[in-house]
C-alpha cells in the first residue's frame, strides 16, 4: 500500500506555501511557549506535541490523501461445486456472494460467516450495482444466467473483467441427448457419456440401468469412464413420462446416480396422403387401413384404364374434396404431405402431370416410389431427371431377398424384394440390407424428399403378427419424407438442452397469428407472444417455471380460449419438464464450465492486475481537530 497527495500533487506551489506557513506558525508558537514555560518542562512538551498534532491535522484536512492498493477490488461469486482449496483462496476482505444452491456442496462453512447468500446470480447486483472484477468459483453459471447478468447490466457488462476458477470434474453422465417430444411408435434414442474423476480408475466397470416409470428395468449396459453410450426403446403410449437412469458400480446394488429422463409422447400427426397405383394391391390396402386408423386424410387413385382412375377418399370433408378434384395439378398437390406411387403408375403420368409433381416436390411434397419391373427396365427415365443422383440396375436372378435394416429396426427375417440394385451418388438411404445395400433410397429435391423402394411386401409383417414392426417401418419412412407438419405448431425443444426451475425458458410457435394468445398450466391469465426479431415467422414467449415437474403451454387463435373448451382444434398444446436443481448436476457442471470459460476468455482479465485507488477517510481527522479546539 502506498500514499499520494492526490489533488495537491498537481498544485505544488500552493502545497509548498501551506507547508511553509504551518512550519512558521508551529515554530513561532513553540518559541513563545518555551519562553513562558521554562520552568515546567512537562507542560511544555505536552503543548509542543499538541501543536504538532494540530498542524498535522490541518495538513491532513487540506491535502487530498489517496491510498493506492496493488490488489484489485474483486467481487467473488461462489457456485455449486466449489472446492475447499478454492474457498480458502478467497479474500474475505472483498465482497463475497454465495448461491444458496451451492451451500450444500460447501465443506468449509467459515466462508458463510462473511458471505452474502443470494438465490440467483443476478441478485448480487442488488447489493453491488457496480463492480469491475468478477471472480466466479465452482461449476460456473449457465448460459441463461450469464444472459440475465448481461441484460440487467447493459453496456456495463462489457466493461467488467471476469475470472473463472473451475471445480474438479465429478463422476456422472454428461453430454446427454434424447428427444423431448415424439409420437407413438417412434423410438427414443438416449445418448451420453460417462465422466470420470480419477485417472487411476479408468478400468472400473459401471452398470447403467434404464428404468420405466414403475421401476421395471428396460435396458442395461456396462461401460467405463469416458466411454459414450446409446440406449433406445419405443414410445408405446401417449402421455408425459419420466424414466430413470441409474448408475452403479458393476456388482453393486446401490446406485451412485439416479437421473430423470423426461419426454412427452403424443398421437402421431395425421398426414395427408395421396396413393396413386396402377392396380389394387395388398401393400397399398394395408397401408391405407393403417394410416386411416391414425386419422390421416387419404385419397387413393387406382387406374382402371389408360386415362381413367377410380378414387377412394378417407377422412376428407366435402370442402377438402373440392380442392383435389384433379389430384395431379400444382394446386391440388399442395393439399398433400406424402405421395405413394408405384413405378408403372409413375410412367403413365403425362408431361404436364410430371411437371406439376416436380414442382410440388420442390415445394416440400414427400414421394415414396415403389419400384416394379416397368420402372426398373425403363430406367433412366428422361422425365425423372430430378432423380439423376440414383441409378437402378436390373438383376437377372430368379429371386432377390434381404433383411431390411433401418434405425431401431427389429426385423430379423428375410423378405422378397424387387430384382434390382439401387446406387446413390451420395450414398443416402432410408433403409438398407444387412449387407449394406440400399433398399430404399433418399434424395433431396428442393424442399422435398423422394425415395425409391425395392421393398413391396411389408403387408406380410402386418398379416403375420408383426404389427409393431410394420407400424414403426412406415412411421420411420413417412417421417423421413413427408412435408413438415402444418403451421401453427410449437417448436420442439432441442435434444441436448434442459429446462430448469427458476431459469427463463423461451418457447416459440411457428406460424402463429398476431391475435393468438397462450396459457400456462391452464391459468386464467393469457400470455401474448411477440414476433422473433430474426425468425419473423415465429412468435415466442419467455416463462420462469417455479416448480419442478411437467408444465403445459397452449396456444389458440381464439382469444377467448377458456370460453370455448369444447370447440375442437381451437388450440395447440405442448408440454415441457422443469428439472430441479439436484438433477443432472454433472452434466450441468460440464455445460456451465464451457460457457463460463468462454465468457472469461471474452471479458478482459487484465483489470485483475491493476491497482485500486480510494480516498483516505477524514472523519478521524475532523474529530482530532475539534478536540484540539
Amino acid at each position: 500500500m502506498t500514499f499520494s497527495l492526490g489533488l495537491f500533487s498537481h498544485y505544488t506551489i500552493a502545497a509548498s506555501v501551506l507547508v511553509v506557513l504551518l512550519v512558521i506558525g508551529l515554530a513561532v508558537a513553540g518559541y513563545f511557549a518555551s519562553q513562558r514555560l521554562k520552568q515546567n518542562k512537562t507542560r511544555l512538551a505536552a503543548i509542543l506535541l499538541t501543536n504538532t498534532v494540530a498542524a498535522l491535522t490541518v495538513l491532513g484536512l487540506a491535502f487530498d490523501i489517496q491510498l493506492t492498493n496493488n490488489q484489485a477490488s474483486v467481487t467473488y461469486l461462489v457456485t455449486h461445486g466449489a472446492t475447499t482449496e478454492q474457498l480458502e483462496q478467497i479474500d474475505s476482505q472483498q465482497a463475497v456472494f454465495v448461491l444458496r444452491e451451492a451451500v450444500i456442496s460447501i465443506n468449509n462453512k467459515n466462508i458463510l460467516d462473511t458471505a452474502t447468500l443470494i438465490e440467483i446470480p443476478s441478485q448480487l447486483l442488488s447489493y453491488q450495482p457496480r463492480f469491475e472484477n468478477l471472480h466466479v468459483v465452482g461449476d460456473g453459471l449457465s448460459l441463461s444466467q450469464w444472459q440475465d447478468m448481461r441484460l440487467l447490466m447493459g453496456e456495463a457488462f462489457n466493461n467488467i473483467s471476469v475470472r473463472f476458477s473451475a471445480s474438479t470434474p465429478r463422476l456422472g453422465l454428461v453430454n446427454m441427448s434424447w428427444p423431448r417430444e415424439l409420437a407413438v411408435g417412434q423410438f427414443i434414442e438416449v445418448k451420453g457419456q460417462l465422466q470420470g474423476i480419477d485417472a487411476l480408475a479408468v478400468d472400473d466397470i459401471y452398470e447403467l440401468n434404464l428404468l420405466d416409470p414403475v421401476g421395471q428395468r428396460v435396458d442395461t449396459i456396462r461401460l467405463k469412464t469416458t466411454e459414450s453410450f446409446s440406449l433406445s426403446f419405443p414410445a408405446k403410449s401417449m402421455g408425459q413420462w419420466v424414466y430413470r437412469l441409474q448408475l452403479s458400480k458393476s456388482g453393486d446394488m446401490q446406485p451412485l446416480l439416479d437421473e430423470p429422463l423426461a419426454f412427452s409422447v403424443t398421437k402421431p400427426t395425421p398426414v395427408r396422403i395421396l396413393i396413386k397405383q396402377s392396380a389394387a394391391s395388398f401393400e397399398t390396402r394395408q397401408l391405407k387401413n393403417w394410416a386411416a386408423q391414425l386419422g390421416s386424410q387419404i385419397s387413393v387413385l387406382t387406374q382402371i384404364s389408360q386415362t381413367k382412375d377410380i378414387r377412394q377418399n378417407i377422412n376428407l370433408s366435402a370442402a377438402e374434396l373440392t380442392q383435389i378434384t384433379s389430384p395431379f395439378t400444382e394446386q391440388a398437390l399442395i393439399n398433400f404431405d406424402w405421395l405413394l406411387i408405384d413405378g408403372r403408375a409413375l410412367l403413365t403420368l403425362t408431361a404436364q402431370q410430371m411437371t406439376a409433381l416436380k414442382t410440388a416436390i420442390k415445394n416440400g411434397l414427400g414421394v415414396y416410389i415403389i419400384a416394379d419391373n416397368a420402372l426398373i427396365n425403363a430406367w433412366p427415365v428422361p422425365l425423372l431427371d430430378w432423380l439423376s443422383d440414383i441409378k437402378i440396375q436390373p438383376l437377372d436372378v430368379a429371386s432377390f431377398s434381404a433383411i431390411p435394416k433401418w434405425p431401431h429396426s427389429m426385423i430379423e427375417g428375410v423378405m422378397p424384394l424387387a430384382k434390382a440394385i439401387i446406387t446413390s451418388a451420395n450414398n443416402s438411404f432410408l433403409v438398407q440390407s444387412n449387407d449394406a445395400k440400399i433398399l430404399v433410397s433418399h434424395s433431396k429435391v428442393g424442399l422435398g424428399h423422394v425415395a425409391v423402394s425395392l421393398i413391396n411386401g411389408t403387408y406380410g409383417w402386418q398379416t403375420s403378427g408383426l404389427t409393431e414392426q410394420y407400424s414403426h417401418y412406415w412411421q420411420s419412412v413417412i417421417f423421413g419424407l413427408a412435408r413438415p407438419k402444418q403451421t401453427p405448431y410449437w417448436l420442439n425443444a432441442a435434444s441436448d438442452t434442459l429446462a430448469w426451475v427458476n431459469q427463463h425458458l423461451q418457447k416459440c410457435v411457428l406460424g402463429a397469428t398476431a391475435s393468438g394468445l397462450a396459457t400456462y398450466d391452464q391459468q386464467p391469465l393469457s400470455l401474448i407472444l411477440t414476433q422473433d426479431i430474426l425468425q419473423v415467422e415465429q412468435r415466442c414467449l419467455t416463462i420462469w417455471p417455479t416448480n419442478a415437474g411437467w408444465h403445459e403451454l397452449a396456444w389458440s387463435k381464439n382469444s377467448a380460449l377458456s370460453a370455448t373448451p369444447h370447440k375442437q382444434n381451437t388450440s395447440i398444446e405442448t408440454w415441457f419438464y422443469a428439472h430441479a436443481k439436484q438433477d443432472w448436476q454433472e452434466w450441468r457442471q460440464v455445460q456451465n464450465r464451457l460457457v463460463s470459460q468462454k465468457i472469461a476468455q471474452q471479458q478482459n482479465t487484465q483489470r485483475f492486475e491493476k491497482t485500486s485507488v480510494k480516498f483516505l477517510d477524514k472523519i478521524w481527522l475532523w474529530g482530532a481537530f475539534w478536540c484540539y479546539l
